[in-house]
């Protein structure tokens, strides 16, 4: 490639190429969250065309861009471009109020057009920048099969964030001069569904694993119809919480943008398309619904509940303080629920009281460890310790008590449980449960500690499914109940 003449514009799309993600879809989210009913008015939106789409979208929506995954090379490739004498100008496919707003928080562009009068994309951008520039009178930097057009007209193409199939059709127009320097090198199969289990965080399918206690508690494992309707249920609840997952990333993008750890999730960060996780979010429900219906209807009606709640909890109740604590507990105890549901037996009052305190330790622990301990000093006590919840820097040391404490009734209640002399009589060797309490109460001691240090940045049980003595402690704890089955 001839080296760029800085007296040529060099031309900037924006979707996909100056950012990693597509801000119409993104808009489109974002009005559906806000006004649900909206869902109703998008097809006559669409049907009256794409200006007029673009424009009642970004009436009713504003996106925000001081976050936003912007591809940091290629934006520093335009700024040397700059410093030169360069004339950047972004051209895009977005409303002009986004593009303008793009424009300001860059501060970059020399010119800024966006979809206003015409849709400025393919063949109308080609168009458009030809009647301005004159036909290879400028350099164009794009990602998609829609912007061969322009690349067809541009003196130089460059490449950003493209397909290999992409670039294969780019070689194929013969472009005087090709810059492949920030296209995509090709992207194995197995990174993309990476990133989809990322998205639906089979890591988090342990939780699931709840639904299998009552199956193991109640000795009903001998029955093999038994097993099978406990594996059903553990996929059913999976595929629904994996929806629910997605639906939650899909709402908490500009949260989680301004989170320590959560802006490097699939959509947040722009590496996952917002369509194919929402087309996923509802393949995934419809096939745990129909497997939950499949096996009992009291399993249906309790999963229904549970993403009932967790959706509202999605919306709603994770900006209430201490509700959201609340409701994440509940949500725990909802799978031991569904799991003695699937196998028709009820459960004991000490597995819900024991269920509900250890998760109300591990909700409040999430909370916790939403903020960086070590910026607290230099924080306000009345500051947000993280976007779009309620709770601010003074209320971590009520969090914390609030943990340690309810943790520390969960060993209580299992204390209480084992000394029931009903209960003794389950378990042939039950000298062996006093021991696994031990384990149980440094278990979640430990947690709390390192929580303190600021060593825990993720999610609690994703964090002890990595951590050396939270690993050993589950062993001990899990070695010694099968020991007080069968010994």
């Amino acid at each position: 490639m001839d080296s760029p003449d800085i007296n040529r514009p060099l031309i900037v799309d924006l979707d996909g190429t100056l950012v990693k993600t597509d801000t119409l879809l993104e808009s489109v989210v974002k009005l559906l969250i806000k006004n649900p009913l909206c869902l109703f008015c998008l097809p006559l939106w669409v049907l009256s065309g794409k200006v007029y789409l673009k424009r009642k979208i970004a009436e009713k929506v504003r996106l925000s861009f001081k976050f936003m995954p912007f591809n940091l090379v290629f934006v520093d490739f335009l700024r040397s471009e700059k410093n030169k004498g360069r004339k950047i100008i972004l051209a895009t496919g977005a409303h002009q109020s986004i593009a303008n707003e793009v424009a300001e928080e860059l501060e970059l562009f020399d010119d800024v057009f966006g979809t206003d009068e015409i849709n400025l994309t393919g063949k109308n951008k080609a168009d458009f920048l030809v009647k301005n520039y004159g036909s290879h009178g400028f350099d164009y930097a794009g990602d998609s099969l829609k912007d061969l057009h322009v690349w067809s007209v541009s003196m130089v193409a460059i490449a950003v964030n493209t397909s290999s199939d992409v670039v294969r059709k780019l070689k194929s127009l013969s472009p005087e001069n090709l810059n492949l320097k920030f296209s995509l090198s090709e992207v194995p199969r197995r990174h993309n569904i990476k990133l989809l289990f990322s998205a639906m965080r089979v890591k988090q399918w342990i939780k699931n694993v709840l639904i299998l206690v009552p199956l193991v508690l109640s000795q009903s494992y001998i029955y093999f119809d038994q097993i099978i309707s406990s594996v059903i249920a553990f996929l059913a609840f999976s595929s629904c919480a994996s929806s629910v997952y997605l639906l939650n990333d899909l709402v908490d993008i500009d949260s989680d943008r301004q989170h320590r750890y959560k802006k490097f999730r699939p959509f947040a960060s722009g590496e996952l398309n917002i369509l194919y996780g929402a087309l996923l979010a509802i393949a995934l429900l419809i096939i745990g619904f129909t497997a939950a219906f499949s096996l009992n209807s009291i399993f249906f009606k309790v999963m229904v509940a549970y993403y009932l709640v967790t959706v509202s909890y999605s919306f709603m109740l994770k900006k209430l303080v201490l509700v959201d604590v609340f409701t994440l507990a509940s949500l725990y105890t909802f799978r031991l629920v569904a799991g003695g549901a699937a196998i028709d037996i009820s459960l004991s009052n000490w597995m819900l009281m024991f269920s509900f305190f250890i998760f109300l330790s591990l909700g409040a622990l999430k909370r916790f460890i939403d903020i960086d301990l070590d910026k607290v000093a230099t924080m306000d006590r009345r500051d947000l310790i993280s976007h779009g919840r309620g709770y601010v820097v003074a209320d971590l040391t009520p969090l914390m008590v609030l943990g340690v404490s309810s943790g520390l009734m969960s060993v209580l209640v299992f204390l209480l449980y084992i000394s029931d002399s009903m209960v003794v009589d389950q378990y042939s060797s039950p000298e062996f449960l006093w021991i696994a309490t031990v384990a149980l109460a440094y278990w979640i001691s430990n947690l709390w500690l390192l929580a303190s240090r600021n060593v825990i940045s993720e999610d609690p049980i994703s964090f002890a499914l990595k951590e050396r003595n939270s690993l050993s402690s589950a062993f001990i704890i899990i070695s010694l109940v099968f020991l007080a089955i069968f010994v």
